[in-house]
């Protein structure tokens, strides 16, 4: 192999190297952008559930308070009224 030959095949082989590297470059970008964008899904997500999670644990308080209440008023009707209210 001459000296010519030897340089146009490295010179062949550095631009498929390169090329190489633009297209894994590129690829590695699309599934950073992917991941981002599912990242982004989830975060979302997350907090739709937590906002549930908190509201359902407001209503079960709630609840609780009221049949708590409910509880009082019956307790104090038992023992004839005679009593303040429990609550």
């Amino acid at each position: 192999m001459s000296a010519d030959e030897y340089r146009q095949f490295a010179r062949e082989e550095r631009l498929r190297f390169e090329r190489f590297m633009r297209e894994l470059r590129a690829d590695w970008e699309r599934r950073a952008e992917q991941m981002r964008r599912r990242d982004e899904r989830l975060e979302r997500r997350l907090d739709q559930v937590l906002a549930e999670g908190r509201e359902a644990r407001q209503e079960a308080r709630e609840e609780s308070r009221a049949q708590r209440e409910a509880l009082f008023r019956i307790l104090d009707r038992l023992d004839g009224g005679g009593a303040a209210p429990a609550t």
